[in-house]
């Protein structure tokens, strides 16, 4: 459940996509759909459990979700509330890799890329 909801989903490693066996798959979708609909979202100074998006391209996206269920004739299990501004936490370091970014963000291993390892011996005694 937090794999898909951390910074609201906008990172590359959200959860999208569940396997469930189909013996729960009824009970997974009506716990998820509870969970979903439990959710505030909002600005992050709230401490809420969603975060609002980044900006109005995700929110486009986002709001388009349950109409392109419709049409494509998936039932949608719940809905909630899309907010288009930034947020994002500090706790865990995070960043791309090749083509999708360099160095990490987060957390103390963003520092990293403004440091220098320097060893210094010092004779004592």
């Amino acid at each position: 459940m937090n794999a898909i909801v951390q910074n609201a989903g906008q990172t590359c490693s959200a959860g999208s996509r569940l396997l469930v066996q189909r013996s729960i798959y009824q009970a997974v979708l009506d716990r998820l759909a509870t969970t979903f609909i439990g959710l505030r979202a909002g600005p992050p100074d709230l401490e809420l459990e969603m975060g609002p998006l980044v900006n109005r391209k995700p929110y486009d996206v986002v709001k388009r979700f349950p109409q392109q269920a419709e049409e494509e004739r998936i039932p949608v299990a719940a809905t909630g509330v899309v907010h288009p501004e930034a947020s994002g936490g500090v706790e865990l370091p995070f960043g791309g890799v090749k083509s999708s970014g360099h160095g990490r963000e987060k957390g103390f291993e963003a520092l990293k890329g403004f440091t220098v390892l320097k060893t210094i011996a010092i004779k004592y005694g």
